[in-house]
């Protein structure tokens, strides 16, 4: 039977009765139990949905007809004014590849600047088109929550994963609850897939007034930004210089180099950002900083490091073939190659070192 005014004497024993509704948060106000019947009242002027039978009826009680399920998946990371997770995005993915491997029609919706081109935005999309939305993981007690899952109240709302609280749990029809209600579940973002990405250190110098006009450091920074979002890796922020404050910085040099020697690889703008990478065994695109080349290209020279572009005269062609090169196993090669070049160089350093010592009496001064 289609949504009638009849209905509403039902509801109000149902939706209303903390009894009935301990497991949802507790009873309906009389506003919203009325809120309720309208909703309901505005499918059946149209077509119910009957989620038990999976067909539409009439309201004039004509014959009914199988509906065609589309499901809409959205989360926080469908919420262009929100905070997106790695997480939450992990969480989406694994609903969405569940419905695919089990022939669900559905779509997904994301926010703008993380979307794909297969994806959807939720403010975009006509409610009309699906028969279930889903709500996929994290907290729900929140007016951004409502906001997104109130477009969609002539479907049925099912909430996948989140930690539910007594106000939210009025906004879905069916809750498979992470925690807050019934017994604690996984994290959906645990079914994700892996997908290999190759981890990137960034490590950017910064002015070195010495070189007067030929700096070009900012425009080397723009550079190395551009390219590490046009490659798709994953970036980890670096800096040479030491922190004996800051608890989640290198405190030590030791610290750093292990650091370094868990990438892939390294893009920096400084000397010794290029210098330790390679000494790690891993491969660097050094973009120098200053005009014409300096202090970087000039090790870069002496290492017989090719992987070396200066900032005024590189461009993105050039910088991104150079960074597929350092992910090959070839370039981790030629980076043990090049460290070793340099440590055969130093010897010559230390004997001349040594010697220049030895041939100086104590109290006189070097000339």
């Amino acid at each position: 039977m289609p949504w009638g005014d009849g209905d509403l004497s039902l509801l109000k024993p149902l939706v209303g009765d903390p009894a009935m509704t301990a497991h949802l948060g507790g009873p309906e106000s009389p506003g919203e139990i009325a809120e309720r019947q309208g909703r309901g009242l505005a499918a059946a002027a149209t077509a119910r949905y009957d989620p038990r039978a999976r067909q539409v009826e009439s309201p004039r009680g004509g014959p009914t007809q199988v509906a065609a399920m589309r499901v809409l998946i959205t989360g926080w990371f469908s919420t262009d004014d929100g905070e997106i997770t790695a997480g939450d995005m992990l969480a989406g993915r694994t609903v969405s590849r569940w419905l695919a491997e089990a022939g669900v029609p559905h779509d997904i919706a994301v926010a703008a600047g993380f979307r794909g081109p297969d994806e959807l935005a939720a403010d975009a999309v006509d409610p009309r088109r699906y028969s279930d939305v889903l709500f996929v993981c994290g907290p729900v007690a929140s007016a951004k929550v409502e906001r997104l899952v109130r477009r969609f109240m002539g479907c049925r709302r099912i909430g996948v994963g989140i930690s539910l609280t007594a106000p939210a749990a009025r906004l879905f029809d069916v809750v498979l609850a992470r925690d807050g209600v019934g017994p604690p579940s996984a994290d959906v973002s645990l079914g994700s897939a892996p997908t290999a990405v190759p981890v990137v250190g960034v490590i950017l110098g910064h002015a070195q007034p010495e070189y007067g006009a030929r700096q070009r450091h900012e425009e080397a920074e723009r550079l190395v930004r551009a390219l590490v979002r046009r490659a798709g890796v994953a970036p980890l922020p670096l800096d040479t210089r030491l922190d004996a404050v800051d608890e989640l910085a290198c405190a030590t040099p030791d610290r750093f180099r292990a650091v370094v020697a868990r990438l892939d690889a390294v893009v920096t703008t400084r000397l010794h950002g290029l210098v330790l990478a390679l000494d790690a065994g891993v491969p660097a695109l050094a973009v120098d900083p200053v005009a014409g080349g300096a202090k970087v290209t000039r090790q870069a020279e002496v290492l017989g490091w090719p992987a070396v572009c200066c900032a005024s005269a590189a461009d993105g062609r050039q910088l991104d073939a150079a960074l597929r090169w350092c992910l090959t196993a070839d370039a981790r090669a030629a980076a043990k190659a090049a460290a070793q070049r340099g440590r055969d160089d130093l010897a010559g350093t230390r004997a001349r070192l040594i010697e220049l010592l030895r041939g100086t009496p104590a109290g006189r001064p070097h000339t």
